[in-house]
Formats: structure tokens, C-alpha cells, sequence
């Protein structure tokens, strides 16, 4: 009986609570190939905010060009406060921008456009109580919301430099 007064504490709290919903917005770096070369820069930043005890925040992407394996990443972190109500920003990955290399760029002909697409989510939930272990997962209260889009970008092969050239020369004769 000493644990139903605890429930009805917290059922009590959630029906009182105002019923503001978690918000989150995603923000990407802008991809781009990296000069000429096979890297690319991406990154992602998740804004979330809950009004809750419990948030959960976080977000991933995929990259992936033609004819080559596509890249993901994810990262989420979960906080837990005594008093309600969190904002938090969660970068994905740790440090952004992170530059990738597009595996299948040494496959591609020579001058060649190819366009790769970036597709990402944020995402956040919280929660009132949430109550984990042996089985169980009892969560009150709370929403979850998403926020996500995808971005197509270029990745150029550029022709192979011009043959007796020197390097210090911006003009070659033949």
C-alpha cells in the first residue's frame, strides 16, 4: 500500500501539469563535398525542449550517392531532473561538421556530377514517469515529436589536371 500512495502522487501531478507537448527542431551543416576530393561535410543539431521530468533527445541521417554504401549515424542522450522542464541540443555526431568519405568516388568516370542525398530526423519525447526494469516499461504523460527532411547535394569528379604542366604554372604549353 506504501507504493499506491506514490502512484497516485504522480497521477496526480500529471492531470494537474499543463498539457505542454515536447518540441524539437532540427538544424543541419549544410552538406558539401569537401574542394575536389572524395570527403564530404555533414552534421546535424537537435534542438528539444519537454515541460516533463524525462526528455529524450536525439537524431540521425543517412548520406548515400550512387553506387556507393550508404553512411549513418545516431546519437541520443536521455536526461532526468527532479524539477520539470529541459532544453537541450544534441549534436550529431559529437562534433560537427564530420567529413566522410564517399566510398564508391574512385569508381566514378572522370568529368562526372553526381548528386547524393542527406536525410535526417530529430527527435525528442518526453515523459511525466518513466519506469524501466525486470520486463517492465511504464511511461505517463508525454509526447513525442519529429522533425526531419532530406537535402540533395552535388559531389563533382573533375577532370585529371592537364599533362606537361608545371606546377607552379597556371597555363600550360603543349
Amino acid at each position: 500500500m506504501r507504493y499506491a500512495s506514490t502512484w497516485m502522487v504522480l497521477t496526480l501531478l500529471v492531470s494537474i501539469s499543463p498539457a505542454r507537448a515536447a518540441f524539437v527542431q532540427s538544424s543541419l551543416y549544410l552538406p558539401r563535398q569537401v574542394g575536389a576530393t572524395e570527403r564530404a561535410q555533414v552534421g546535424l543539431s537537435v534542438f528539444a525542449r519537454a515541460d516533463a521530468f524525462y526528455l529524450t533527445a536525439g537524431g540521425g541521417y543517412t548520406l548515400s550517392c550512387p553506387d556507393t554504401a550508404p553512411l549513418t549515424a545516431q546519437r541520443a542522450l536521455q536526461f532526468v531532473r527532479l524539477l520539470p522542464g529541459y532544453t537541450t541540443t544534441v549534436f550529431v555526431p559529437e562534433v560537427i561538421p564530420a567529413e566522410y568519405l564517399v566510398s564508391g568516388w574512385y569508381g566514378w568516370s572522370r568529368p562526372s556530377t553526381h548528386y547524393c542525398t542527406f536525410s535526417y530526423t530529430g527527435r525528442a519525447k518526453d515523459a511525466w514517469v518513466s519506469l524501466a526494469g525486470f520486463g517492465i516499461n511504464v511511461t505517463l504523460g508525454g509526447d513525442e515529436v519529429s522533425d526531419g527532411n532530406s537535402v540533395v547535394f552535388p559531389m563533382q569528379k573533375v577532370p585529371p589536371p592537364p599533362v606537361n604542366c608545371e606546377p607552379f604554372c597556371s597555363t600550360c604549353n603543349p
